[in-house]
């Protein structure tokens, strides 16, 4: 039973690792306002940007960038505190965040979110989105050296399988 845990989270690892790809155009579904993005805004968030910057301040979160779409058009952009508080390095509008253990929180609310629009079945084989994914085998042995063994696999694994 540990074995078979222990290969399901090496083959998650490695699911993640096959979901890379290349860069793709950005499609965003709204508007980008160009006053938004030079700093004006259309709207009074003051409250919320005051609320984030005393957060920051205090050390309770290193920063945060806000967007907020009101009918398909960016109506406040605005960016709090540090990307990198070490270094006092600002956050600035777009970053890259590092969210860390979120991703699983993340991925599984996405990949819920297709199954209740109809466009995924927990029980379709993995194989079906990543082809790599056929045929896999298990870690059996894996020795000082580096070297391993393997064992077939009996099942094929689903999307029922990583989301649990």
């Amino acid at each position: 039973m540990i074995k078979m845990q222990w290969s399901l989270v090496g083959v998650v690892c490695l699911a993640f690792c096959g979901c890379a790809s290349a860069p793709v155009e950005r499609t965003d579904s709204f508007t980008w306002n160009p006053q938004v993005e030079a700093g004006e805004t259309l709207e009074s968030f003051g409250a919320l940007d005051a609320m984030l910057d005393s957060a920051v301040e205090a050390g309770g979160i290193p920063g945060a960038e806000v967007l907020i779409v009101r009918e398909g058009e960016v109506v406040h952009h605005q960016v709090h505190g540090w990307s990198n508080p070490m270094d006092s390095v600002t956050l600035q509008k777009h970053s890259i965040y590092r969210i860390c253990s979120q991703t699983k929180a993340l991925t599984s609310t996405a990949a819920l979110i297709l199954w209740e629009r109809g466009l995924l079945d927990l029980d379709d084989p993995v194989e079906q989105y990543i082809p790599s994914f056929a045929n896999l085998e298990l870690l059996d042995s894996l020795s000082d050296d580096t070297t391993f063994t393997t064992i077939p696999h009996d099942r094929t694994m689903t999307i029922r399988h990583l989301l649990t």
